[in-house]
């Protein structure tokens, strides 16, 4: 990866997890573990940059509807294969190092953990994955989150 391919993933993985190291490793890995596929990222925090390049950067997003993750935006990973053009924050050190050394699985699919707040539930199982994210969706529909 080039250096501003790092700090530009290294973002991406600031924003979609905690400030675990492992936790980011993790992350780190699920994404190149796509890339490698030629799969899109499918990354909430770009999704969240587009709807907020488009709308401004004032609103508080607290989870990301389906209708973002469908715009043309050159920063939404959901419509388009590869890293954002830039950026999408300044990742802290750790996010970088997360990228540079990442952890050591195959798994290309994960979602929030309900159960472990900071954390995701990892699998390489469509089906699988569809059923952690409903478990999520749940959740997040439990305590109103808008």
């Amino acid at each position: 990866m080039t250096p501003l391919e790092v700090v530009t993933l290294a973002s991406i993985v600031q924003l979609e997890s905690s400030d675990n190291f492992d936790e980011q490793q993790r992350v780190a890995k699920a994404y190149m573990n796509r890339l490698d596929k030629d799969m899109r990222l499918e990354a909430d925090p770009t999704s969240i940059y587009a709807y907020k390049l488009e709308n401004g950067f004032d609103h508080k997003i607290q989870r990301v509807y389906y209708k973002w993750t469908q715009s043309a935006n050159e920063y939404n990973t959901y419509r388009n294969k590869g890293l954002p053009p830039a950026p999408i924050c300044l990742p802290y050190v750790k996010a970088i190092d997360a990228v540079l050394n990442p952890a050591n699985h195959d798994y290309i699919f994960f979602v929030a953990d309900p159960d472990k707040p900071g954390y995701h539930l990892y699998t390489n199982d469509y089906q699988e994955h569809v059923k952690n994210a409903k478990k999520y969706r749940e959740w997040i529909k439990a305590r109103d989150i808008k």
